[in-house]
């Protein structure tokens, strides 16, 4: 039997295989449409000069049958058509353009030496020139907007397609990382509860059991609060109960509750005294820094240190998190705050979690009217998380 999960990546894969084929298609489709038309009007508009041109040779050849009957040329020329003239030879390169026919004046038939010409009307050809020149306009015009709309479209549905392939590869890495984070705390309390119920425990040791089950009922408390907390800040639902907080307060509740962990892996947590006041949720705050320091547990390979330090910047104020763990790239650093987002090789895939930690603390940072941004000089070189909150 083929596993569910293989059988989803394929069915994924022929899926993106169907939509980038089809995005291909209507490529070629839309640029032969365009190719077309653009032909089409070329064409036409020549053919609707070519025969206008061709009207106006016919009318000149009839004209000359009758020319060597005119008393003089003045009087020939009042008989033309106001887009025919009469004009001597030579005729200038800008008159060559158009049909003439070459005619001797009536008094000099019997030389049969062509002295004049009919030609088309100056004000007749610089008509015809205005005609083909805004033809020539629109055209370029018009297929330079089809071709553009064409671009931008195809550009569109590229960018959809790959945001729904990223956004499909980020849902399966999700689920695969919480399936991972629950299948450990549910079988530590399925190991605690069956030992409880079968086995006779001194006092002290069943304590110990109960304080690991509780522990492991935490990891699931907390990992299910994450994703309806997630939930909520996309959708707009989470309203923060802002006030005025004491840093120095909410900074000592944190390091409180992380201290012990940075000292268990021989690292060490700093924070600067004297923080004064901020406008936050204090809760929310709590939850951003923690979330901080809980990613520099977690990226950090060796012995994990962190400084928390508190600055002021006219009606803002900022808590930088500097961390010494794995850095980020360029590209990570642009991403990081993505829901699901983890990056795809190295520590990051390693380490534990469900790639909501820091989306969650920039959303709550911004509910809070504030907001986190991160910098790192690059990979193995560490980060630093700046919360940004009004005075």
């Amino acid at each position: 039997m083929v596993p569910l999960g293989h059988y989803e990546d394929r069915r994924q894969a022929r899926r993106v295989r169907v939509i980038r084929g089809l995005f291909v298609l209507g490529l070629l489709v839309w640029t032969s449409l365009a190719a077309w038309w653009a032909t089409y009007f070329y064409q036409a508009t020549a053919a609707v000069r070519a025969s206008k041109l061709e009207t106006y040779h016919a009318l000149e050849m009839f004209y000359a049958f009758h020319f060597p009957f005119a008393p003089s040329i003045e009087d020939f020329q009042a008989t033309l058509p106001r887009y025919l003239a009469v004009a001597p030879l030579p005729l200038s390169a800008e008159a060559k353009e158009f049909p003439f026919v070459e005619v001797p004046l009536p008094s000099e038939m019997r030389h049969g030496t062509p002295t004049h010409a009919i030609v088309v009307s100056p004000a007749e050809r610089a008509s015809i020139r205005h005609e083909t020149h805004e033809k020539t306009v629109q055209l370029e015009g018009e297929g330079s907007l089809l071709i553009g709309l064409l671009f931008v479209l195809n550009f569109a549905l590229y960018r959809m397609l790959m945001s729904e392939r990223r956004l499909s590869q980020q849902r399966e890495s999700f689920v695969h990382a919480v399936t991972h984070e629950l299948k450990s705390p549910i079988a530590g309390l399925r190991a605690l509860l069956e030992s409880l119920a079968t086995i006779e425990l001194p006092a002290a040791e069943r304590a110990s059991f109960v304080e690991l089950g509780l522990r492991d009922l935490g990891r699931l408390d907390a990992m299910v609060g994450n994703i309806l907390l997630s939930a909520r800040l996309e959708a707009k639902g989470f309203q923060p109960q802002l006030e005025t907080v004491s840093l120095d307060e909410v900074l000592a509740r944190v390091s409180e509750r992380k201290t012990r962990l940075f000292v268990e892996r021989g690292g060490k947590l700093s924070i600067a005294p004297g923080a004064g006041e901020a406008t936050a949720d204090p809760e929310a705050l709590e939850t951003v820094l923690g979330n901080l320091l809980d990613n520099a547990l977690k990226y950090t390979a060796g012995k994990p240190e962190a400084q928390i330090t508190v600055s002021r910047a006219g009606a803002r104020v900022e808590l930088a998190v500097q961390d010494n763990g794995i850095g980020l790239s360029r590209d990570d650093q642009k991403k990081v705050f993505e829901k699901f987002y983890r990056a795809p090789a190295g520590e990051q895939q390693t380490a534990k979690g469900t790639g909501l930690g820091l989306f969650i603390a920039r959303g709550l940072a911004r509910a809070c009217g504030g907001d986190l941004t991160v910098d790192s000089a690059g990979p193995g070189r560490g980060s630093r998380f700046t919360v940004i909150l009004p005075a």
